[in-house]
């Protein structure tokens, strides 16, 4: 038996027996026993049907028992596993797409597990499920402490660092085939990005990654440049298409180049860490490389819980309209992570 603050657990062979108190003597922030059951019992019936989370198998409200798929142990990251990143991704989209929110001021390392390779993320006593018809039962506190001290994007840094063990780079090999809405074709389409192409055009791709939209658009354009700093060359680019290998700073001290289509998805904040410039220097880079009368289209990050990803994308704006002026056009990007698009005309 594994005894918790509120609950005490047995693991019964492929089984895991979650039992809640029905008394206690201190009152929690997190509540009784009975919340904490409520709060349980409501995320794993949210999440069913994802691998990265418990099976709910069986649950009793007079005993305030739930019974849930084993998940494995603790997972620990004593080598580094690329390969789980993809599954990082997963389980924050299935958190935003749900409404769960927890503390991320700690990662909560012991709630992440492994089981036949797959990453299990467990234990939700003490998680908000937002919207919920029993909020009204939970104590103020808890509520507002949960919803302070909610960051998702941290949440998604750490996770992705501890099956990473801090290499921080090895994941964006395989970024534009993982997550949600990532797919380039889908988002070509969902931008009708095709409507700025031409035979006669130059399309720059920066923080390329695999090339795809490269790849997929080079028969529209007269001449793609990928640029991308981690990620090799893929074996087989079309024979218009350049790649090359350098961070933001690196090429826009090298380039001489103007180019009509510009395209900047995601990638600023990756350029202000990487590289150490300010949203206003990043803004310039872009603005200098623009041809007279071409476009540049700016994905944002994340933004759905994430008021650090709000802040930077605030600032990229201003001085992206510092220098281009007003967009021409802004719309919904992603689904996940509620992205946005902008189109700047220089």
């Amino acid at each position: 038996m594994i005894r918790g603050k509120s609950s005490s657990v047995w693991i019964i062979g492929d089984k895991v027996v979650k039992k809640f108190d029905k008394v206690q003597k201190k009152d929690y922030v997190r509540g009784t026993g009975y919340h904490c059951y409520l709060r349980e019992l409501e995320c794993l019936q949210r999440l069913q049907g994802h691998p990265n989370f418990p099976e709910l198998l069986h649950y009793d409200k007079d005993e305030l028992v739930i019974t849930m798929s084993y998940c494995g142990e603790k997972y620990v990251n004593d080598v580094p596993r690329p390969e789980l990143v993809s599954q990082v991704y997963k389980i924050v989209e299935a958190l935003e797409e749900h409404d769960l929110k927890f503390t991320t001021t700690k990662f909560p390392i012991n709630d992440i597990h492994i089981k036949d390779g797959v990453l299990k993320c467990i234990d939700f006593e003490n998680t908000l499920p937002e919207g919920s018809k029993h909020i009204n039962l939970f104590t103020d506190l808890f509520i507002n402490s949960q919803r302070e001290l909610f960051d998702i994007q941290k949440f998604e840094n750490d996770l992705r660092k501890l099956v990473e063990v801090n290499d921080m780079k090895t994941d964006w090999n395989n970024y534009q085939a993982i997550g949600k809405g990532n797919n380039a074709q889908e988002r070509i389409a969902n931008l009708n990005l095709k409507r700025y192409s031409g035979e006669d055009k130059t399309l720059l791709d920066l923080g390329a990654n695999q090339g795809e939209f490269g790849i997929e658009l080079a028969k529209d354009y007269q001449k793609v440049y990928a640029v991308e700093p981690f990620v090799e060359c893929p074996f087989d680019i079309p024979d218009n298409m350049m790649w090359i290998q350098k961070g933001f700073k690196d090429f826009t001290e090298s380039n001489v180049g103007h180019y009509d289509v510009i395209f900047s998805f995601a990638m600023t904040i990756q350029v202000r860490d990487e590289d150490g410039l300010t949203e206003s220097e990043i803004a310039k880079g872009h603005y200098e490389m623009t041809k007279p009368g071409g476009v540049m289209i700016y994905e944002t990050q994340k933004l759905q819980g994430r008021p650090k990803n709000q802040d930077h994308v605030d600032r990229m704006l201003s001085a992206f309209r510092n220098n281009y002026g007003k967009e021409i056009e802004t719309g919904n990007a992603r689904q996940s992570g509620r992205r946005l698009y902008y189109v700047f005309k220089r």
